[in-house]
């Protein structure tokens, strides 16, 4: 039997296992105060920011939805004051209400923070790590909460104890 969720998904794939999702990333916040070495928005006055509201947003999303993207990731920079749990509910509430499967790329949450993005209907939750290698990721994440590698190795285990049921890896090779 077939099982469709609230975005008109097929839960139940003819081939289980062997889905594919595929997404187009919609950048809301490039304000950050990580300093990593490889990322151009790392913290630095020296460049243009931009943090979109919910309404610019739809505008992007009006783009996307032309182009046939209907599942989007959100991307944020980590700017706690700027790129908040309540920050983004609103934007997955605009994106649900906009026929659109959420999904994210943010900042490590808590396990709280996590569930909130779920009530909200997030679907689900990707995370770089950028390097699995200890002493490296130190040396190419100088500071900022980025810094800390355990806190951010540890996010999928707080995003799944909340209940996300899709948890993305984004590996960037190269670094290790």
């Amino acid at each position: 039997q077939l099982t469709i969720d609230r975005f008109g998904n097929s839960l139940s794939p003819a081939r289980p296992g062997r889905r594919m999702r595929l997404y187009a990333p919609l950048y809301v916040s490039n304000h950050c105060i990580n300093y990593c070495l490889y990322c151009g928005f790392r913290y630095s006055p020296n460049i243009v920011r931009k943090h979109l509201s919910v309404q610019d947003t739809l505008r992007q999303v009006r783009i996307l939805k032309e182009k046939g993207f209907r599942e989007l990731l959100i991307v944020g920079g980590e700017f706690p004051k700027r790129t908040t749990i309540a920050y983004y509910a609103k934007l997955t509430q605009a994106l649900i209400e906009n026929n659109i499967t959420p999904a994210i790329e943010i900042a490590p949450q808590t396990t709280r923070g996590y569930a909130d993005l779920m009530a909200a209907g997030v679907d689900s939750v990707t995370l770089y790590q950028e390097c699995y290698d200890e002493k490296l990721y130190v040396k190419y994440h100088v500071r900022g909460p980025k810094s800390f590698y355990h806190w951010r190795l540890e996010s999928h285990d707080r995003a799944a104890e909340a209940g996300v049921r899709r948890l993305g890896l984004g590996i960037l090779l190269g670094l290790a």
